[in-house]
């Protein structure tokens, strides 16, 4: 269960900052914002479902598969990663691997990225969060523990839980609504330290599926979803959700 322990003083470095950041209600120029750096397995996925349903040219979306050593993201060609792509989704292997061979010169997708700077300092970035409607926290965890090998342990080196980063507190500083492709109940373990998380407005029944697959695709369902509201629905859906967020802020920050 995750504590307010691993929180450290960067997440408050701007906090002033931030707590002056105010969301504007308006129509936005892009739909949601994702950073997915480092290509877990998750990631890849998720990224690959992201570029099927032809969700990423309205969205912030990174992803450093083929990205080069100069920019701090030396992590190869995404051949690398379809062994474990194999063993991670059995199910939707074959429509992953196919997405990524057809957009593979599409990759590395950058957006601010820079090999020297503080993953917890989002003050230069705090556009992309104003400029979309909502986030989307790749979490490190997502996998339930099913080691068949040493090597995938490796790949891991996480247990079964629920586990927040800068990924999720990120979304939380710059007050954008969110959603968290994370492990199961990573919402419900978000309310229990005093969140609100964004149901009507958001459908987060995706939290409760424990099958890894058919969460990331419920997710994606979803995020398909908002993206099809009119410009209506958006106004609406920042009227409700900006108070949640603003709200999410607010705890983080009394957490000090």
């Amino acid at each position: 269960f995750p504590s307010h322990d691993s929180l450290t003083d960067k997440i408050y470095r701007n906090l002033e900052l931030y707590d002056n950041n105010q969301r504007t209600i308006d129509i936005k120029p892009k739909k949601f914002l994702t950073f997915n750096r480092t290509p877990k397995h998750h990631r890849v996925g998720f990224v690959a479902e992201l570029l099927r349903r032809n969700l990423v040219d309205n969205a912030y979306v990174s992803s450093y598969i083929n990205g080069t050593a100069e920019q701090g993201c030396d992590f190869g060609s995404f051949r690398v990663h379809h062994e474990g792509l194999a063993r991670k989704f059995p199910k939707y292997y074959t429509q992953i691997k196919e997405t990524l061979d057809q957009n593979e010169d599409v990759f590395p997708l950058t957006l601010t990225l820079d090999k020297n700077k503080d993953d917890h300092d989002i003050s230069e970035e705090l556009y992309l969060f104003n400029e979309s409607y909502f986030g989307i926290s790749t979490e490190t965890k997502f996998f339930h523990d099913n080691y068949q090998s040493e090597v995938e342990l490796l790949e891991d080196l996480s247990l079964d839980c629920n586990f927040f980063t800068e990924k999720t507190w990120k979304f939380v500083t710059a007050k954008q609504p969110f959603m968290v492709l994370g492990f199961t109940n990573s919402l419900a373990r978000l309310r229990e330290l005093g969140y609100k998380t964004f149901h009507p407005y958001i459908d987060e029944s995706y939290d409760l599926i424990e099958d890894d697959e058919e969460r990331l695709m419920a997710i994606v369902d979803e995020i398909e979803r908002l993206c099809n509201q009119s410009d209506e629905e958006w106004l609406e859906f920042q009227k409700h959700t900006n108070v949640i967020a603003e709200h999410n802020f607010n705890v983080l920050k009394d957490v000090r």
